[in-house]
């Protein structure tokens, strides 16, 4: 055998060696040091937390607020009942779930700093009142329960005097140690009732609406009805449109989702409060009904002038609330409101056999398409444009015609113009064959020379105006950008 593997041998168990006692000492290090800091710091964030429990462990809210400069003694008080918050000082109402979440987060959220002094056995009592916690401005209990935990506490008292930088004297859980924390700590703690109770028109879970009834001072009545699944006008005047599903579904969640910004009065039934609100004589009232009978009514005093917000009350609530101008229109609706606006235009593409083109008189003219195999082609019976049936013959680009047909069965009227108007009427500039400039006119025909569906475009100097077979008698408004993206280059350039 070879020295040098002798020697190798030899250093071999020595090598072995020293990789465990590395290796070892990187795990001690790792657990005792790097572990252990971790550990350390988790420990310190926990003492520093205000509150140091997850919201949802939260199951009751004491603040005492001591009389000051412009501001009244007074008692918060909430607790949760079959998980539900509610109010139960200064007076009794629902609590409002989000805004008691929101208050906690911003709570936990905050810190304490340094420890200013602190008592141990043997030593003297601290001079409470150096830092104003003989007399505490602010006094908060914040009650919680884990699952297997007994109901515990954490009481906060905030000093009556400063510290030199604003930074507040604290005291937390009744212990002999008085702490720094930051000023944003009575801010977050600074709560009315009033910011905590639910402002909801109609709290709790919605039942299935199946009718709406909008009643807005000065304007005809709206009334829907959902059947079969879908929602359509009703009553004595009702049009035969089809209703936007997902306008009226949206307009039914605003109005059952609705949430005042403040509560002004505690009682409805007291005539003077609803006088002095005009809620005597409201200006806007909707009234849901749900399947199984279940009514909900919503009134909004109408806004005077110059005013941002008004009264209103609900069904389910005996308060009255104040609403904002903003909430206010965006609930004012009338019928056109839920129209369907692409109605008018819809067309199964497919189902187009035939395509009559027709724009203004000082247009070259355009050739009457059918389709066939597929593709789009002149029709042999318009001899303007199939004279000879041979190459010469213009040829039709057929990309374009269903770009065309595309964009027009996927169009959406930006508004009704009239509820009742002639298609021919020249003052809407909708003339037939008028030779206004731009003019056009699309006749769709189907299988055997059905006609499926006819539009006709005028443009004015701001928008466009069209009419459509699908609901005669009616005026719509189109964007401009729509009528300009119909070049009709129906015809390949040789």
């Amino acid at each position: 055998m070879s020295k040098e593997l002798v020697k190798e041998k030899k250093q071999f168990p020595t090598t072995l060696v020293f990789m465990v006692v590395v290796a070892a000492f990187a795990t001690w290090t790792y657990f005792s040091q790097y572990k252990g800091r971790i550990a350390s710091d988790k420990a310190k964030e926990e003492a520093s937390a205000v509150l140091a429990v997850s919201n949802s462990a939260v199951t009751g809210i004491e603040i005492s607020v001591a009389a000051g400069e412009n501001r009244p003694e007074r008692k918060t008080r909430l607790e949760k009942q079959d998980g539900t918050w509610r109010v139960l000082e200064p007076f009794t109402d629902l609590g409002d779930g989000p805004s008691i979440e929101t208050f906690l987060t911003t709570v936990a959220a905050e810190k304490s700093k340094d420890t200013v002094v602190e008592a141990k056995d043997g030593d003297a009592e601290i001079a409470w009142a150096t830092y104003g916690l003989d007399k505490p401005s602010l006094v908060a209990i914040l009650k919680s329960q884990k699952d297997t935990e007994a109901e515990s506490q954490r009481k906060i008292e905030i000093g009556s005097v400063k510290a030199y930088d604003g930074s507040l004297y604290v005291r937390f859980d009744g212990a002999s140690r008085v702490v720094l924390a930051n000023s944003t700590l009575e801010a977050a703690l600074m709560k009315d009732a009033r910011d905590l109770r639910d402002k909801r028109f109609f709290p709790g879970e919605h039942p299935e609406f199946e009718t709406v009834e909008i009643l807005a001072s000065g304007g005809p009545a709206v009334r829907l009805e959902k059947k079969e699944g879908l929602w359509v006008e009703t009553g004595a005047a009702a049009s035969a449109w089809p209703l936007d599903q997902g306008a009226v579904t949206s307009f039914v969640q605003s109005v059952s989702n609705l949430r005042g910004n403040d509560i002004w009065a505690e009682d409805k039934n007291d005539a003077i409060v609803m006088k002095g609100r005009k809620l005597d004589r409201p200006g806007l009232t909707v009234r849901l009904g749900a399947v199984g009978g279940a009514r909900y009514e919503m009134k909004l005093a109408a806004l005077g002038k110059d005013e941002s917000v008004t009264a209103g009350i609900g069904s389910a609530r005996p308060v009255v609330f104040s609403v904002y101008k903003a909430q206010i229109e965006s609930l004012t609706k009338k019928i056109e409101d839920f129209r369907d606006l692409k109605h008018p235009f819809r067309f199964n593409v497919a189902d187009v056999e035939a395509i009559e083109l027709e724009r203004s008189k000082d247009d070259a003219g355009l050739p009457v398409l059918k389709k066939k195999d597929g593709q789009w082609v002149i029709d042999p019976m318009d001899q303007r444009f199939t004279v000879t049936g041979d190459d010469s013959d213009p040829e039709v680009d057929s990309i374009e015609v269903d770009r065309l047909l595309r964009e027009l069965s996927e169009l959406s009227a930006k508004q009704v113009l009239q509820a009742s108007v002639r298609s021919s009427d020249p003052a809407m500039g909708l003339t037939v064959r008028s030779g206004k400039k731009g003019f056009l006119r699309v006749g769709l025909f189907g299988t055997g020379g059905k006609a499926l569906a006819e539009f006709t475009f005028a443009p004015t100097e701001t928008a466009v105006r069209a009419a459509s077979s699908k609901v005669p008698g009616r005026v719509l408004e189109v964007e401009k950008m729509v009528f300009d993206a119909f070049p009709l280059k129906v015809i390949k350039e040789k």
